[in-house]
């Protein structure tokens, strides 16, 4: 599906140094928490949601024995139709996971790939909808969001990463969903979206009360990050040398601890223009997801001299 830009880094202190004062009690970094709980997993599990509608129903035009040219017709539809699938939709099969053969299909349609295999991206054109095959080789970009997928039978969120659009580097996700028949897996459906309006909203003192809200991945991968430019990168890539290290190593502190997974964590992480920061780390899980992602708050407080 989609591959990780670049922005350009924007100072961490900064950010800190411009933020209204907030207090540094666990109660107000709870606080916050909740109201930033309540806004990310509004928006990523009405996506979830939508994939796994479409998951739904392939499998039930699998149970009614369709054919498998249906299939296209309700991924265009759902691209059509649903604004929350802002990039674009892919669709794999299993091999043969139609109740059909792929060599039937070899050279039919751009949706299948050179061996006949149901494997196809759809995306937003400006008058219509485009199709392309999806390369699913272990080195190509369908490996990513299939693999993960076909192996839990979950749903997931994948990828976090930058991708240009309209000449801009977005912060965008993978949704995924399994395609079930029989109690079995033949497939999987995925959607892209991108996900700026929602750290917009985390940005606003409405809502952050004055901190900073962060999101990391349970694979330990910045979703919504100090610097823009490390969203889709891992906590441990330590490139900037700043405050974000201060924090990465409060992360990992956390991950550590028995808390992870169940319960808050609370760190100092430094000082930054005569204000002491503090992150208050909580884990956060989305319906039909099997992993833990974590939310982050830092907040800061005039030092006393």
């Amino acid at each position: 599906m989609l591959t990780a830009g670049r922005l350009a880094a924007v100072l961490f202190a900064a950010i800190i140094a411009g933020c209204a004062h907030s207090p540094g009690s666990a109660d107000a970094s709870s606080n916050v928490a909740v109201k930033a709980r309540s806004r990310i997993q509004e928006s990523f599990e009405a996506r979830l949601a939508v994939v796994q509608g479409i998951a739904d129903k392939v499998g039930q035009l699998r149970l009614e024995q369709g054919q498998r040219d249906e299939i296209r017709p309700i991924l265009e539809h759902a691209l059509r139709q649903n604004r929350d699938i802002d990039i674009g939709l892919s669709l794999a099969l299993e091999p043969d996971g139609f109740g059909d053969k792929d060599s039937n299909y070899v050279g039919d349609d751009p949706e299948n790939d050179r061996n006949g295999r149901y494997a196809a991206y759809f995306f937003r054109e400006p008058q219509d909808v485009g199709v392309q095959s999806e390369d699913m080789s272990a080195a190509g970009s369908g490996d990513l969001w299939y693999s993960p997928t076909m192996a839990t039978r979950t749903a997931h969120l994948l990828s976090p990463g930058l991708y240009p659009l309209y000449g801009k580097d977005t912060p965008t996700l993978t949704a995924t969903a399994p395609l079930i028949y029989a109690g079995q897996a033949f497939g999987v459906v995925g959607i892209d979206f991108r996900y700026d309006d929602l750290i917009a909203d985390l940005n606003q003192p409405a809502l952050n009360d004055g901190g900073q809200i962060y999101l990391i991945s349970d694979n330990d991968t910045w979703v919504i990050a100090p610097f823009g430019s490390d969203i889709g990168f891992a906590i441990s890539d330590r490139r900037t040398g700043s405050v974000d290290s201060d924090l990465a190593a409060a992360y990992e502190a956390y991950r550590k601890s028995d808390k992870f997974g169940d319960g808050p964590w609370r760190s100092k992480i430094g000082t930054v223009s005569n204000k002491n920061l503090s992150a208050y780390f909580e884990p956060l899980h989305f319906a039909g997801q099997i992993e833990t992602w974590t939310l982050v708050v830092v907040t800061s407080e005039t030092a006393q001299p």
